[in-house]
């Protein structure tokens, strides 16, 4: 096969690492025409004729000889590899939540039970949310000082508003032998599945024995809730 330029040649064979969204993204190359699953690996260019004396330009040869080995990838899984920007892990299950008696009582009775007499709980559901970003070229470490603790703003990976807790993040560097650095970043949200009444049921809402109902609990002084929110989206900026 013939081609004009050399360096539109390796160009294609193997493409320069990109920045998509914050990730370094290296491309497959171009594939054997008519073996979509037959990638280049390594080229190897020589002189043509072949008795060109040692040090001469490569650029400036008027032909050459380029020899391509290719490999084969199992399936469509190993070429969408360097595609993935996320993964994304949910762990669904409960937290057992001890409830205080005042404001219980047995069916069919008027009184409420005693305090000492039973110690009553719940299982709230919850959904642990791991969010693994590799390849990170910048991490976004004011907005993750500004979110740690915090609840989310608005709907976010389908959770209802104060439902989502930003739990905390892992941070691993990497640096490859021709010295570029990124990053590997580990998210961890905690999410609250209980809704009363229809409703969802955040962190900054407690359990009122006395009514029986979620609510709000906020300081005595300010009226402020027990967690802030925040955007979550600048996690991902």
């Amino acid at each position: 096969m013939y081609y004009a330029s050399l360096q539109t040649l390796l160009y294609q064979l193997f493409p320069p690492a990109r920045n998509v969204g914050g990730r370094l993204q290296v491309p497959l190359g171009t594939p054997l025409p008519g073996y979509s699953l037959l990638f280049p690996k390594s080229a190897a260019v020589t002189p043509f004729p072949d008795d060109l004396p040692l040090g001469y330009s490569m650029h400036g040869l008027a032909r050459c000889k380029v020899t391509i080995q290719y490999e084969t990838l199992t399936d469509e899984k190993d070429a969408d590899a360097n595609n993935n920007l996320v993964t994304h892990t949910l762990d669904v299950s409960g937290e057992f939540l001890t409830m205080p008696s005042t404001g219980l009582k047995w069916q069919g009775e008027a009184k409420a039970i005693p305090n000492d007499d039973l110690q009553a709980g719940k299982i709230i559901p919850q959904v642990e949310h791991s969010i693994s970003w590799p390849d990170v070229l910048n991490v976004p470490y004011s907005a993750i000082r500004n979110c740690v603790g915090k609840v989310n703003s608005g709907n976010f990976f389908g959770a209802a508003a104060e439902s989502l807790l930003f739990v905390g993040a892992q941070i691993e560097k990497t640096v490859n032998s021709h010295g570029k650095r990124t990053y590997k970043v580990d998210y961890r949200f905690s999410e609250r599945l209980l809704k009363h009444k229809n409703q969802s049921v955040g962190w900054n809402h407690f359990f009122d024995p006395k009514t029986g109902n979620w609510r709000y609990l906020v300081t005595l002084k300010g009226g402020d809730k027990m967690y802030d929110d925040a955007n979550f989206k600048t996690l991902f900026t």
